[in-house]
């Protein structure tokens, strides 16, 4: 998707375009995690590392270390659109009604 260049100002088309990259992996990431028998409801969820893994969003990028996967299953989250359970360390897995 190219930016947009109508005369908005550019802060306003890269605004645009990471809430649509953003939707775009949000949506993969439910797609992946329906897939994961751990991440199905009332399962004992998985790791963002692994969520990561299977998204193929493992990029390895030497400053990145997890972040971007992590900050996505953070604001779906905060969204309520998946459960983190807790323990020794997050894990993540589907509500009911987002199976």
């Amino acid at each position: 998707m190219a930016l947009p260049r109508d005369g908005r100002s550019e802060a306003w088309g890269v605004a645009g375009y990471w809430e649509t990259c953003r939707g775009d992996c949000t949506r993969h990431l439910f797609a992946t995690m329906r897939t994961l028998s751990d991440c199905q409801p009332g399962g004992r969820g998985s790791g963002s590392k692994e969520i990561e893994r299977a998204a193929g969003f493992d990029l390895a990028l030497p400053r990145q270390v997890n972040w971007f996967t992590w900050s996505l299953l953070q604001r779906m989250a905060s969204d309520g659109a998946v459960e983190v359970v807790h323990g020794a360390r997050a894990r993540y897995r589907l509500r009911p009604e987002q199976q």
